[in-house]
């Protein structure tokens, strides 16, 4: 905990803290999924995210997530953080209103360690995915709206780029190329 760190890969659901997966459950999640400690084969941790998707569906468990995984690395000395995150319609929000609540989120905790002044305070930075489950249509509206929200300041400012990700069965990269250019034209960074 003492060392100072780096995280270039987290993802925000992943990085969720399971007992409040387990507390913001809704009737048939199953339980015994969040709450066990042994090993998980490719399509067991799958399952898990499911779960968490069932589970975090409002901008208010969002907002709830966000901050504990913040809290979270920085108190495991994490100085800069990039989270990762594919944007999805809530029950009480669009797609732009899931990464917006994250990044109000950023900005509540960056502000409040410079209230405690906080010395060499945690530095989150977002990372829109872009589902490999999806379509081209939806990978390019991902890339459009990092794109836009880094263009207009504000919160955009911790928007740096585009991921892949999702299940790596389902299916491959080559399909998605042509946004990810798109992401590199518009100058975001991109990862795999």
């Amino acid at each position: 905990r003492r060392l100072p760190k780096v995280e270039l890969h987290a993802h925000l659901h992943g990085s969720a803290r399971l007992c409040t997966i387990a507390d913001l459950a809704p009737p048939g999640v199953d339980q015994a999924l969040l709450t066990s400690d042994t090993e998980r084969s490719l399509e067991g941790c799958f399952a898990i995210f499911g779960a968490i998707h069932r589970t975090v569906t409002t901008l208010a468990a969002v907002r709830r997530i966000t901050a504990e995984v913040l809290s979270d690395f920085a108190a495991e000395n994490v100085k800069y953080l990039e989270m990762r995150t594919t944007p999805r319609a809530l029950a009480d929000a669009d797609i732009e209103g899931y990464v917006r609540a994250v990044l109000d989120v950023f900005e509540q905790f960056e502000l409040a360690a410079r209230d405690r002044g906080t010395a060499f305070p945690l530095v989150p930075r977002l990372i829109l995915s872009i589902d490999r489950s999806g379509d081209l249509a939806a990978a390019h509206a991902t890339v459009a709206l990092a794109s836009r929200l880094r263009a207009e300041g504000g919160v955009g400012r911790y928007v740096v780029g585009i991921d892949f990700s999702g299940n790596p069965t389902v299916s491959g990269f080559a399909q998605f190329a042509e946004a990810f250019a798109a992401a590199r034209d518009a100058g975001l960074h991109t990862v795999v």
